[in-house]
C-alpha cells in the first residue's frame, strides 16, 4: 500500500471487532506522530491510551453522564454552529448515513419514519458514548498554555497515525465528543491539569459486518475546493 493508497483507501470506522490490539502494535503506530511537521519544532504532542479496565470504567462514567443530561465541557470548547457550506456538507452526510446503513428517509413525513430515526438517532449518540466499543482510545493532548495554531500541529500528527493505523489493518475514528466530559479522562488517566485533551482517537479491527460500517463519507470534488491563481 503506498501512500495515496492509503489516504484514498482510509475511512472512518464504527464499528469494531471485540479483539484488543497488542500495546507493540499501538507503539508502532504512535510513533509516526514525530515525523509531522511543527511550528518551529515545538512538537506539541503528547498521548493518553485507555484500553482495559480503565476504558470500561469510562465508558460507563461517559454513559452515565450523558444520560442524565449533562452539559459537554471539552477542554477545548467550541461552537457547533457551522457557516452554510460546511453545515451543508454535514447534512448531506448524515442523509446519505440514513439512506444507506438504514433505509431511511430523514425527511419523510410520515410518524412511523419520524420515530425510526429518533431511535436511530438515539442509539447513534450512544454508541458515540461508548467510543463505538472500540478496544483502545487515544487522546492526544498539548499544554493549555500553547496558542491554538499548535492545534495544527497536532492535526497533521493525527492524521499521520490514522494513516499508519490503516496500514496495520487497524480501523479509527477521531471524534471531538471522546473528549467531552475531561474530568473523567483526567482523573481515570492520571492527565495532569495542564493539558489539554483535544479529542478521542478510537483504534481497534474493523467489524467488517457492522452496519456503521456499510457507508463511506462522501468525499468533496477537487473543484469544489481549489482555486490556482497564475497571475
Amino acid at each position: 500500500m503506498n501512500v495515496t493508497e492509503a489516504i484514498n483507501s482510509r475511512h472512518s470506522v464504527r464499528g469494531f471487532l471485540d479483539k484488543p490490539v497488542d500495546d507493540a502494535v499501538l507503539k508502532k503506530i504512535l510513533a509516526v506522530a514525530p515525523c509531522s511537521p511543527s511550528w518551529a519544532c515545538t512538537r506539541p504532542w503528547i498521548y493518553y491510551v485507555a484500553k482495559g479496565e480503565v476504558l470500561e470504567r469510562i465508558r460507563q462514567q461517559y454513559l452515565a453522564l450523558y444520560n442524565s443530561g449533562a452539559d459537554r465541557d471539552n477542554d477545548i470548547p467550541t461552537n457547533p454552529v457551522w457557516p452554510d457550506r460546511e453545515n451543508n456538507n454535514q447534512f448531506e452526510w448524515g442523509r446519505q448515513r440514513c439512506r444507506v446503513q438504514w433505509n431511511i428517509d430523514p425527511n419523510s413525513k410520515e410518524a412511523e419514519e419520524q420515530n425510526r430515526f429518533a431511535v436511530i438517532k438515539k442509539n447513534m449518540r450512544i454508541n458515540a458514548m461508548k467510543f463505538f466499543d472500540a478496544p483502545a482510545v487515544l487522546f492526544p493532548c498539548m499544554d493549555k498554555s500553547l496558542h491554538t495554531w499548535a492545534l495544527y500541529d497536532m492535526g497533521s500528527a493525527s492524521m499521520l497515525i490514522q494513516l499508519a493505523a490503516h496500514e496495520a489493518g487497524l480501523g479509527c475514528i477521531t471524534a471531538y465528543h471522546m473528549g467531552c466530559y475531561p474530568k473523567v479522562l483526567h482523573k481515570e488517566l492520571h492527565i495532569p491539569d495542564n493539558l489539554a485533551i483535544l479529542l478521542g482517537i478510537a483504534i481497534g479491527y474493523k467489524d467488517e459486518k457492522s452496519i456503521e460500517n456499510k457507508d463511506k463519507a462522501v468525499r468533496t470534488k477537487i473543484e469544489d475546493i481549489l482555486t490556482i491563481v497564475e497571475r
